[in-house]
């Protein structure tokens, strides 16, 4: 009998993770965050717990995340999912689709690549709302300049489907390699990826009361940084992801570009159904690599764009862009080696830096959300200019990318 205690306690152990959190840490600021948009294919946020599907070296674990107040700590639990359940689902044409309007960028991605959302989302009970001094109007639309990278012209907009309409053909494309069956008990290479994933999904790593004083004595962060007191910057640990986030976003509204993203998701990504809900993992460089621009412009994604995705897959499965050496190599020569990528430019090659290399002197000083953010908190008649950002980020030496994303924060 005490065997048989001892047994299911360790198995119990091996399905649930401790994280401990710093004290400065939010749970309810990160699920307001994390909850954006209705159309991210990603994770799930459900109340207080945020559920998300991880794969690595084909091994699938789904794995439910809730912060527990009794020991500061976030915890991860591994959800079973049985040995059948890891099947890619053929993705399914999407009826009323939004169409795409001129850039703006709030929250993530610029004009030339928006990434934050104001569509209507299931926020948890528990996530904070920004006073209505945080959330004052801005325009819908901008107009979208060239990216510096390419030196192109904006994308022309491309004809939404209507509900009404049969949606664009979608490619009936297998996965490179179909994944092993779910095991009833992750591995503990999974569980080392997935702590290391969550401590860098929430930065957990970093010490923010610097930042904190910092923004006590700056009239453009001080009512945003007391608004989201202990929101950590949200990443994207997986760098053929953010850069793929960058460029989805590329010229379109944030509405758009995540229904977008998750078409890309669910056409070339891998699935799991659980609980009546289905869970995706984000394509892998391989598999995206394999296709042809006409693959992936069949979810109305230009034929340019789809070319930069599938130029970035093959850089990063070629091994020529790697996040470790792109994070050893510093600030100046991972801007560098990133914008030397077709459709990487200055801004999303900040991006980058700022939500996957955990990078804090990145500033997308060009972005148009930044620009309103900072009209707004400084009550200017017109948006600051690309020079005039950077002069108000000098009060931001070493935390330009925790400044950029706070004030992003306060627009939606």
């Amino acid at each position: 009998m005490e065997t048989t205690d001892r047994n299911g306690a360790a198995q119990e152990e091996a399905s649930r993770l401790r994280i401990e959190l710093p004290e400065l840490f939010s749970w309810p600021a990160v699920l307001g965050y994390l909850a954006r948009s209705s159309d991210e294919a990603l994770y799930r946020v459900d109340g207080s717990e945020v559920t998300k599907l991880f794969e690595r070296e084909g091994e699938l674990a789904l794995v439910r995340f809730r912060c527990r107040d009794d020991v500061h700590a976030l915890e991860a639990e591994f959800v079973p999912i049985g040995t059948d359940a890891s099947e890619p689902e053929p993705a399914a044409p999407a009826a009323g689709r939004a169409g795409p309007t001129s850039a703006r960028s709030i929250g993530g991605l610029p004009a030339t690549a928006s990434a934050a959302d104001s569509s209507p989302s299931a926020a948890p009970s528990a996530a904070a709302a920004a006073p209505a001094a945080l959330s004052a109007a801005h325009p819908a639309s901008e107009p979208a300049p060239e990216d510096p990278a390419s030196g192109l012209p904006p994308a022309a907009p491309v004809a939404p489907t209507s509900a009404a309409e049969p949606s664009a053909a979608r490619p009936a494309l297998e996965p490179a390699d179909p994944p092993a069956p779910a095991a009833a008990r992750p591995s503990p290479a999974m569980q080392a990826h997935v702590r290391r994933y969550a401590e860098e999904w929430f930065d957990l790593d970093r010490d923010l009361a610097p930042f904190y004083r910092l923004a006590a004595a700056d009239p453009l962060l001080k009512e945003a940084a007391e608004t989201f007191r202990g929101l950590r910057m949200v990443g994207i640990p997986d760098l053929f992801e953010a850069a793929c986030w960058g460029i989805i976003g590329q010229q379109i509204n944030l509405p758009f570009a995540y229904a977008l993203k998750k078409r890309f998701t669910e056409s070339f990504g891998r699935s799991v159904r659980h609980g009546g809900w289905t869970y995706w993992c984000f394509p892998k460089p391989a598999a995206v690599a394999a296709l042809e621009p006409s693959d992936i412009a069949a979810l109305q994604m230009t034929t340019r764009k789809s070319e930069y995705l599938i130029g970035v897959a093959r850089h990063v499965a070629a091994g020529e862009l790697d996040k470790r050496e792109l994070a050893a190599a510093g600030w100046s020569a991972a801007e560098k080696r990133l914008t030397a990528v077709r459709g990487i430019g200055p801004w999303t090659a900040h991006y980058v830096m700022m939500r996957c290399l955990r990078m804090a002197e990145a500033l997308p000083a060009a972005d148009v959300g930044l620009q309103h953010a900072i009209r707004v908190q400084a009550g200017l008649e017109r948006k600051p200019t690309e020079p005039e950002v950077r002069e108000h980020a000098r009060a931001w030496a070493g935390w330009e990318a925790y400044a950029t994303f706070y004030l992003w924060r306060t627009l939606y």
